[in-house]
């Protein structure tokens, strides 16, 4: 028998009634076997409990070791955060790190176990559970803050409709999933709906209904669903997302992007239209607004999403053409833009930022040269200036590439995979780690089932 579409979408409750042992938090070090014998070894572990606001610390012990106890929590009930492990070297150099997702609503926690993912820093690791199946370039969306769903793509073992589920609070993938209606070019997270996007329609699928049922979805006026089906998905503080078909690396140029309302019982679309066709185009969320950059030689460099959110407005540069790229905020307005080729050299883009309110004689200023092109690119901001950059060689395999962002002379530390896989994708993990999935070994073709996280 097939599991139901997900296991659950609580986060965690615990119980604080006595006399039930005090919580602990579990350490997983997943596939890798150096995270505490590499040198220099972890000597100390502490746990914190971090929210927007602060760092508690809640936990504290010698390492190696399985697991943490948590003695004395000092956090309210009722608060929302995530779990932090640090582990300290004999020079009390942070050397493992790790996070459980980053929206628990803590209610108490005797008799409590928190997993937590654990790995040496500044490296990639895998936790021990892969995906069912393996694909090319899977489509993929979050949901509650702990479900990874990979669908679409190129697959060979089952349809592309039928979809992996993993689950990053257990860390274990969750099998025999139902098909969906569709395979998806583009996949949104609407409350507990999926909305599918294929070139020939939209289908919602709700996750808390276990018969299977599904809606298919009407486009709205001035849109139809093939020019936006493979563009990147992205959420906005007010909880809309948006598709941005300009940001497909193939195809023709387009202007529409599909606003979606997120918080709503009723899925709620309309279409928007940026003010030039672009194709391979780079887009992000920068102070709270939707930013697209690149990807023509006419019109402005970059535009954003105007206060009603029903049109975009040109950014006062000049026009970019490059296509492949990717955008994230530095800090505040910057931006730090990479990826992509010269379209008049055919060289590496130089990386670049640029200020979202610049008003007037406005400029990219150039950031560092990149060692080599990447296509279909994801910048992801970290803690304190470090900026990983992951895209595609001209070949089709996965590259990763970091900087100091606030460096006045920025080095790029290449970031290589413990797999390497070609066609593979990037995203955001529910534990605010970069990660990857999918793709095939470059020597064997044989697909790539494992999950890599990246820990900063």
């Amino acid at each position: 028998m097939r599991t139901l579409w997900l296991s659950a979408l609580a986060i965690l409750v615990g119980c604080s009634a006595e006399p039930f042992p005090p919580p602990d938090v579990r350490l997983l070090v997943g596939q890798e076997n150096e995270t505490w014998s590499a040198d220099p070894p972890p000597t100390r572990l502490q746990v914190e409990f971090v929210t927007e606001t602060a760092r508690t610390l809640i936990g504290q012990g010698p390492a190696p070791a399985q697991a943490v106890t948590i003695r004395n929590p000092g956090v309210p009930s009722g608060t929302i955060g995530s779990f932090e492990v640090t582990g300290f070297d004999g020079a009390d150099t942070p050397i493992v790190r790790g996070a459980s997702v980053r929206y628990v609503l803590l209610y108490g926690l005797s008799n409590t176990t928190i997993p937590v993912f654990v790995a040496r820093s500044a490296t990639w690791s895998r936790p021990l559970e892969n995906l069912e199946h393996g694909r090319n370039r899977p489509v993929t969306a979050v949901v509650a803050h702990q479900y990874i769903i990979a669908a679409g793509g190129e697959v060979k073992d089952v349809s592309p409709t039928i979809p992996d589920v993993y689950d990053t609070i257990n860390w274990r993938a969750l099998k025999e999933q139902l098909a969906f209606p569709r395979a998806p070019k583009s996949m949104v997270l609407v409350g507990t709906k999926v909305l599918c996007i294929d070139e020939m329609g939209a289908s919602s699928v709700d996750l808390n209904d276990h018969t299977n049922k599904f809606r298919e979805e009407p486009a709205p006026a001035g849109l139809t669903f093939a020019e936006v089906a493979g563009g990147d998905v992205f959420e906005l503080p007010d909880g809309s997302s948006y598709v941005v078909g300009a940001t497909r690396p193939t195809g023709d140029a387009t202007t529409k992007v599909l606003r979606i309302d997120s918080r709503s019982d009723v899925i709620s679309m309309r279409a928007v239209s940026l003010t030039t066709a672009r194709l391979g185009a780079a887009a992000g969320v920068v102070a709270g607004n939707l930013v697209v950059w690149g990807g023509s030689a006419e019109g402005p460099g970059g535009e954003a999403l105007t206060k009603p959110q029903d049109a975009f407005s040109a950014l006062p540069y000049p026009p970019d053409g490059t296509t492949g790229l990717g955008l994230a905020t530095i800090e505040g307005n910057t931006v730090l833009l990479a990826g992509g080729k010269d379209p008049m050299t055919g060289a590496a883009a130089p990386w670049r930022t640029f200020d979202v309110t610049c008003t007037a004689d406005c400029a990219a200023a150039e950031f560092a040269t990149p060692p080599l092109a990447l296509d279909r690119t994801r910048v992801f901001s970290l803690a304190a200036g470090t900026m990983l950059i992951a895209g595609e060689s001209e070949d089709g395999e996965f590259q990763a590439f970091s900087t100091i962002a606030s460096s006045s002379t920025p080095e790029i530390t290449p970031r290589p995979l413990r797999e390497r896989r070609k066609a593979a994708t990037s995203l955001w993990l529910p534990n605010g780690q970069p990660g990857v999935l999918g793709g095939h070994n470059p020597e064997t073709a044989a697909p790539v089932h494992s999950i890599e996280s990246f820990f900063f």
